[in-house]
């Protein structure tokens, strides 16, 4: 029984996995909604970290929040219409979708972040509470401005579009990358509706679940939220809260 002659045999098989099976075992609570955003903020924390070409006073998060175009009516209240919370856009200026970056969004449990806390599930927790999940980033990548763009459904899964390099006068342009989380899975927008969960209570979620940032003496990109309908001179300033 030769084991070297059996080992320089064996194949070595590339593992699949089954992307709704997976994300039909993700397991969080309706009382959980938020933490799909918090993930996807701490990723834009983190990516401006990475971005070396930034000072570090000048990182910047977006937060926008969508709401149902249709109120729902509260009886018994003066003020009865209430427009639910329906999903979030959150825009960056880290260090974008670079080729590492990539290859970690398509890695299930990726240890890509490990070192900061990262565990690879941020994407497939998004996905256990929404519909989909659209990104497009732009940032510069030998010496060219590239436009990256992917979308994640329960349908298709996990697609790229064609990548667009800008090789013309965007290069004064800063990098940007744009997370869209749309429509809540109806759980979860049953539990914000009951419970009439505003931009407040999404405020709150976030500093708590970021807090370590906010403390940090590195400091913490300025994090502004509104809804998506607000001007951004409207915005909560995180950071003003915290202090």
């Amino acid at each position: 029984f030769n084991t070297i002659n059996i080992m320089n045999e064996v194949e070595i098989l590339d593992q699949t996995i089954n992307y709704a099976g997976f994300i039909n075992s993700i397991d969080i609570k309706p009382d959980e909604f938020l933490l799909p955003l918090q993930e996807v903020v701490v990723n834009a924390i983190q990516s401006i970290e990475d971005n070396k070409q930034l000072d570090s006073d000048k990182g910047s998060i977006i937060i926008k929040v969508h709401r149902a175009k249709e109120p729902l009516l509260i009886e018994g209240e003066e003020n009865n219409e209430y427009f639910p919370i329906t999903g979030y856009t959150v825009t960056d200026n880290g260090v974008g979708f670079t080729n590492p970056r990539e290859v970690a969004f398509k890695t299930p449990f990726t240890n890509f972040n490990i070192k900061k806390g990262g565990k690879g599930m941020g994407r497939y927790t998004v996905m256990a509470c929404f519909s989909s999940l659209e990104v497009e980033s732009r940032f510069f990548q030998n010496e060219l401005r590239v436009n990256r763009k992917y979308r994640f459904d329960h349908v298709k899964g996990l697609q790229k579009y064609p990548n667009t390099d800008l090789n013309d006068i965007s290069k004064a342009l800063n990098n940007e990358t744009i997370v869209v989380l749309n429509n809540y899975k109806p759980e979860y927008y049953k539990y914000i509706k009951d419970n009439r969960i505003d931009i407040n209570h999404v405020v709150n979620g976030i500093i708590q679940h970021c807090l370590l940032f906010f403390i940090s003496p590195v400091g913490t990109p300025t994090i502004r939220i509104m809804y998506n309908e607000q001007n951004i001179e409207d915005a909560i300033v995180l950071n003003d809260i915290y202090k």
